[in-house]
């Protein structure tokens, strides 16, 4: 899997779909982006290259948590892809003014 497929399979969830940063006066939203790689090494080299990323999904929606809602729908998506990975939080996010899911994965 590649960067671009998590983004292609995450717009399934929303048309919003940005790598870094999003524009201003969105109410639905995910944002991707690389911040490192697992290395996988043998005889000596590095062998392959998994990117980390750090997916954050933002909402207005009052049932953004809910079975069904907007972080539901993220998840799924990475459930869908097989791919393991962390919630490393869910809330209120006041420089947004959205509720915010962030997530981590290796895209492999």
């Amino acid at each position: 899997m590649t960067c671009t497929e998590l983004e292609t399979a995450l717009k399934t969830v929303t048309a919003e779909v940005y790598n870094l940063a999003a524009p201003a006066g969105l109410t639905e939203y995910i944002v991707w982006a690389v911040y490192g790689y697992t290395l996988v090494i043998g005889d000596d080299a590095v062998q392959v290259r998994i990117p980390r990323v750090q997916v954050d999904a933002y909402t207005q929606a009052a049932d953004a948590a809910d079975d069904g809602g907007f972080f539901d729908q993220v998840m799924g998506v990475l459930d869908g892809l097989g791919l393991v990975y962390t919630v490393e939080d869910t809330g209120y996010d006041p420089d947004a003014a959205t509720m915010r899911l962030i997530i981590q994965t290796d895209v492999a």
